[in-house]
């Protein structure tokens, strides 16, 4: 018997202890009780070792390994992430599976894609780069683990029951922002360099844009912007204005008054962009932090304290939905309203054309012809014109 399937035997026992039906692919039946776990089940990036279904609807993957990769399990939560993102066989919604497993016949490793800061995803980049680095991991290097901010709720507003605050900290994977150095790599072509002029509208514009040859070291790595970024102004006269990078860009940076923000999972990135820009959140957040004294500006720690309220990610839909159609609605009547002056103003220069042309009332035939008003107005010219030389002469005299 080989490791690997040694250690599938005790995963299986352990899944059916804990009251999950087992089954193989060959023989699945959804209905065979309220969790089953299928083994080796199809999905477009090949098969996954267990999907978890309960009620029917996949929840959670597992990705088994021999006792063996116990001490460096985390380093395949990779391939965890990519079945649960893969598209399922005979699944209609392909939306990310939430609970990833990484498992030996000993030990179990979890990741919850709800919680928004997971530790395990820490664990797994830095051994990556220690791996990058053929280094060794230091003894406890796993207690360096930089905890997220939590929010301070003491003056915050009550939530809905299945709301929570959460910092921006706590959905973010990074929080950055570019160096002083970029200037040295301008360039007429290469790499969008994004600078606050093209996030001043609270969108991402990129009709007005400069290019860099970046380094290829860590300051590109760490500045390189990705879809569903956030893009926050720190610095300068557009202070707190902020974008969603909703384009897909093929290299693209940021510049040193620009913050990044990498939101851990892309699906909040619309929310959280919505928030950023009303008054009546994180803007008005940062406003009072950027303009409390001196010269308007934020530095990081600043944004990743933004205090969030987050419902789940089915009602975040709903919001976006329905806050999408009030800003269409919004836009079209904006849109109405300028037609209509336009329209006005047009309509305001044709009466007048009429008017002056004669064309705005009936012509009576019976009234005083214009060259009469003339004359009576010539007449009255030379009279005034007499008596203003008259009154000349006698005040020189």
């Amino acid at each position: 018997m080989t490791p690997e399937v040694k250690a599938r035997q005790l995963i299986d026992e352990k899944l059916g202890q804990s009251g999950w039906v087992v089954q193989d692919i060959k023989r699945i039946d959804l209905g065979a009780g309220t969790g089953v776990a299928v083994r080796e089940y199809p999905t477009d990036t090949g098969p996954a070792d267990y999907v978890l279904f309960v009620n029917r609807n996949a929840v959670g993957v597992i990705e088994a390994k021999k006792d063996t990769a116990a001490e460096n399990i985390t380093a395949v939560e990779t391939q965890t992430e990519r079945y649960a993102t893969a598209r399922l066989k005979w699944r209609k919604n392909n939306a990310p599976l939430r609970f990833l497993f990484e498992a030996t016949g000993q030990i179990v490793r979890f990741t919850d894609n709800a919680d928004p800061a997971p530790r395990s995803r820490w664990e797994a980049k830095q051994l990556a780069k220690f791996q990058e680095q053929g280094k060794t991991p230091p003894k406890e290097w796993q207690k360096k683990y930089p905890e997220p901010a939590e929010p301070d709720t003491a003056d915050l507003s009550e939530l809905p029951p299945e709301w929570v605050w959460a910092t921006m900290d706590q959905l973010s994977e990074f929080i950055t922002s570019g160096s002083r150095g970029w200037a040295d790599y301008y360039s007429d072509i290469g790499a969008t360099f994004i600078r606050s002029q093209n996030i001043n509208k609270d969108r991402l514009d990129l009709t007005d844009i400069a290019f860099v040859d970046p380094p290829r070291a860590a300051e590109g790595a760490r500045t390189r912007v990705r879809m569903n970024d956030l893009l926050l102004t720190i610095t300068g006269a557009n202070v707190g204005k902020a974008a969603r990078v909703d384009v897909d860009i093929e290299e693209a940076y940021v510049s040193q008054h620009v913050s990044l923000i990498r939101i851990v999972e892309p699906a909040l990135s619309d929310y959280l962009h919505l928030f950023l820009i009303s008054s009546a959140g994180g803007r008005g957040q940062l406003d009072k932090e950027a303009y409390g004294a001196g010269k308007p500006g934020l530095n990081l720690q600043q944004v990743a304290a933004v205090s969030v309220p987050l419902p789940g990610l089915p009602e975040i839909r709903a919001l976006i939905e329905a806050i999408s159609m009030i800003a269409k609605a919004s836009s079209d009547q904006e849109s109405a309203i300028t037609s209509s002056i336009r329209q006005s103003t047009a309509q305001r220069q044709n009466i007048l054309r009429a008017a002056f042309a004669g064309q705005l009332v009936p012509q009576d035939p019976n009234d005083e012809p214009a060259s009469v008003l003339l004359a009576r107005i010539r007449a009255e010219r030379e009279a005034t014109g007499g008596n203003r030389k008259r009154s000349r002469q006698q005040a020189s005299a």
